[in-house]
């Protein structure tokens, strides 16, 4: 009897010791940069939610996870909607996504990206990891694990075990990985990663379109040189053709079965993405989306399109909307997109309904949406409009070296909105430093001379602001 207690101690610590050493060594995704960040508080989330309480579901990769916004869904139309889509999610996850669904939700429409149809690989580890991880321990569980291992040839250790795929990270720790991270089952976006980060692109669908066509216009040659001898060939096969991955056909085709079985509708989703086909799969065109439409109306499966269909054009800017030159949206081009998801919606007959919930959501939302815009707006105007329409903000405005050559007739007046008093024609190449709190200038100064304000800052903290 001492011996079987001393045996299950030396297990339960060794249990215990395996846990922590897998909770510092796996990797984090806590950093405002990633955009994962809340996953395990985003899935602990959608296992809580109430039974039978969502509508509509989103799976799919990060282009899904940034543009498409539950929160601003429920305040626009009282549909409760939760995205889980996640960065690089291959189908094969986003189906064995689908039957966690369905083990406490019913909803009537599930969203999934069809970006995957074009892909020719399942994704790196990581990729599954930021479900597989999340995901209670289940037969459905073990069914995508194996689906995995098969796939990727990998042993069935390097999925399930965190300790073992993330074992090598021991080299890189940082301090960040010893901390406690929150497990709190709570996160205000009901899936969705909000991203001020603007990094446009020039490109146009035209251009991309066009260089389609000349890729294709172009016939296969083959100069040779050898031995003193010149040969000319041609070469079949085009530089450039969409093709469909078979694999992932059939599993959407599996996920339509499913979803008919809980007499729910699949609906393709294409999120806006731009950039040159032939080194981005999930950048769209002209011709992937009539291989799309012939292969819906085929299949019978709706399709929402927010590039090429007249009614739901999502009107993207590409040089403002974007965080990485058109691979993903910011919050101006989810609001966008979200806004063309909601018209789909109205269409569609589905229950509105108050939920307390995700009448707390939106809330905290609105606040970081509020931010979020200010910090993606790069018209110096707009800002300072921003600026004015809020009285909770604390403004800060220092210059450097000739800024008022910079200055025109309306952000001289702007300036003069915002409560600045200095003239700032009268000289060349001054300093000027300016605090502003709530809507009240509280220190103002212009000088030829280089400028240094060191004193606290309202509601506490102290800051350095050298002109």
């Amino acid at each position: 009897m001492v011996n079987f207690i001393k045996t299950g101690v030396f297990v339960l610590v060794g249990l215990i010791i395996l846990q922590s050493a897998e909770k510092v060594l796996e990797g984090k995704r806590n950093q405002p940069s990633n955009f994962e960040e809340g996953a395990p508080q985003i899935f602990q989330q959608f296992y809580d939610l109430e039974r039978d309480s969502l509508e509509v579901v989103f799976l799919g990769k990060s282009s899904v996870k940034l543009a498409v916004s539950p929160v601003q869904i429920y305040e626009d139309s009282s549909i409760v909607t939760y995205n889980l889509a996640s960065c690089s999610q291959p189908i094969e996850l986003s189906y064995y996504l689908l039957h966690e669904v369905f083990k406490n939700q019913s909803p009537k429409i599930v969203f999934l990206d069809i970006s995957a149809l074009f892909r020719d690989d399942t994704g790196e580890g990581i990729s599954w990891h930021f479900v597989m991880d999340e995901m209670p321990l289940s037969i459905n569980k073990m069914r995508a694990a194996f689906a995995y291992t098969y796939r990727e040839n990998r042993n069935l250790l390097s999925i399930l075990s965190p300790l073992y795929y993330y074992h090598a990270r021991w080299d890189e720790l940082t301090e960040n990985d010893f901390r406690r991270q929150s497990d709190e089952g709570y996160y205000y976006t009901a899936g969705q990663y909000l991203t001020s980060l603007v990094s446009g692109t020039g490109l146009t669908y035209d251009n991309v379109n066009s260089e389609i066509r000349a890729m294709n216009a172009r016939e296969g040659i083959k100069r040779e040189y050898s031995d003193n001898t010149y040969c000319e060939y041609k070469i079949d096969g085009k530089l450039y053709e969409a093709v469909l991955n078979q694999n992932a056909i059939a599993y959407m085709k599996d996920m339509k079965n499913l979803c008919e079985k809980h007499d729910t509708e699949l609906v393709l989703l294409k999120i806006p993405a731009i950039g040159m086909p032939q080194s981005y799969h999930g950048s769209w065109s002209y011709d992937k989306y009539l291989m799309i439409k012939e292969f819906c109306n085929e299949t019978e499966i709706p399709f929402l399109d927010m590039v090429y269909d007249a009614d739901y054009m999502a009107g993207i800017n590409w040089k403002e909307d974007t965080v990485d030159g058109g691979i993903h949206l910011n919050i101006r081009g989810a609001e966008k997109v979200t806004d063309c998801i909601v018209a789909y919606l109205n269409e569609q007959n589905l229950e509105r309904r108050i939920d307390e919930r995700y009448y707390q959501f939106t809330q905290d939302y609105d606040r970081v949406k509020q931010i979020c815009m200010l910090q993606s707006e790069y018209d110096l105007l707009k800002y300072i409009d921003r600026i004015l329409e809020n009285e909770n903000y604390t403004v800060i405005l220092s210059s450097q070296n000739d800024f008022q050559a910079g200055l025109s007739e309306d952000i001289l007046d702007a300036l003069s909105r915002l409560g600045l008093q200095s003239s700032f024609t009268d000289g060349v190449r001054d300093s000027f430093i300016g605090i502003i709190d709530r809507h009240e200038v509280i220190y103002e100064a212009v000088s030829n001379r280089k400028l240094i304000y060191d004193n606290f800052l309202p509601g506490g903290g102290k800051i350095r602001i050298v002109s």
